[in-house]
Order: structure tokens, then sequence, then C-alpha cells
């Protein structure tokens, strides 16, 4: 049978919760019972929609016909400056060890997350890099941009 993409159905998302704590995160043995679903795929739908460990409350949300345990959804508010800069010096302790970042920041974070956030901060200082390249200077700041790039020490501590 072919996988399926898209919605998760409110059943399967019953059907999941009950695997979950019967199996914990052995995603093989879920994905078994998902004829389909990869296993990939119910391990990022859980630990990015239905994982009641890595979301907080979200009273701003107000809930609709196609949401599933309100109270579980991930907070998808955007992540703050503050924030952006603890996973910049968390980063820099840890490297690309996304889960460890995302605990070390706030709970209402997930790996995939905090990930995301990263790239496309990268995504975004590379390009600004590459058009400063083709227009004269205004502000002398592009050191600070190298300076973000640049490789750091890492450690394995924890936070």
């Amino acid at each position: 049978m072919a996988m399926q993409s898209g919605r998760w159905t409110s059943q399967e998302k019953v059907l999941l919760e009950q695997l979950v704590n019967r199996y914990k995160t052995n995603w093989n043995e879920i994905a078994k019972h998902f004829p389909t679903r990869s296993a990939r795929q119910i391990r990022e739908h859980y630990q990015n929609h239905q994982n009641p460990q890595s979301r907080c409350s979200n009273e701003r949300r107000k809930p609709n016909k196609h949401m599933f345990l309100t109270s579980l959804l991930v907070d998808r508010r955007r992540i703050t400056p503050e924030e952006s800069k603890q996973i910049l010096t968390f980063y820099e302790l840890f490297g690309p060890q996304w889960t460890k970042i995302a605990s070390c920041v706030s709970k209402r974070f997930t790996g995939v997350m905090i990930r995301n956030h990263w790239n496309n901060h990268q995504r975004k200082l590379k390009r600004n890099v590459r058009g400063a390249e083709h227009r004269p200077s205004t502000t002398g700041n592009l050191s600070f941009t190298f300076l973000c790039l640049a490789p750091l020490k890492r450690t394995n501590e924890t936070c």
C-alpha cells in the first residue's frame, strides 16, 4: 500500500496516542499499525503535533473542527529575539543537537522547530552577506554577520 501524506484523521491520532502509551517511542513497532504511514511520518507527527511533553497551553488559539486535543497542540508563536539569542548561545555550546537546545531554551519548542529556525536564520544571514558583496556597505556591520557564521568551540555539557 502506498504511503499517505497530508492531514491525520482523528482516528489516526487516537490510535497513535494509544500506541505511544503502549510502545513508548518504538516507532517501527507503532508503524506496523499504520499501513499507510512510515515510522518517520509517525515520529515527526507525534513530536511536532501531539507530544504533550513538548507543548505549553495555548489559550490564544480558538478550537475548530480540525483541531484535536487543543491543549496538546504545538505553541506556534514566533521565536522571540531573546530566544533566538539563546539558540545561538546553545548552538555554540552543543552544535546541532536540536533537541538538547530546545530543552534548554523553552519547553514550548521541539528540536525540529529549533532546527528550522536556525536554518532559516542562517539562510537569511548568507543572503544578506551575498547582497552586501554587490552594494556598498552603509552600516559597516558585516563583521557581526561573519562572526555569527563562524564555527565555534563546542562542548558536551548539558544546560
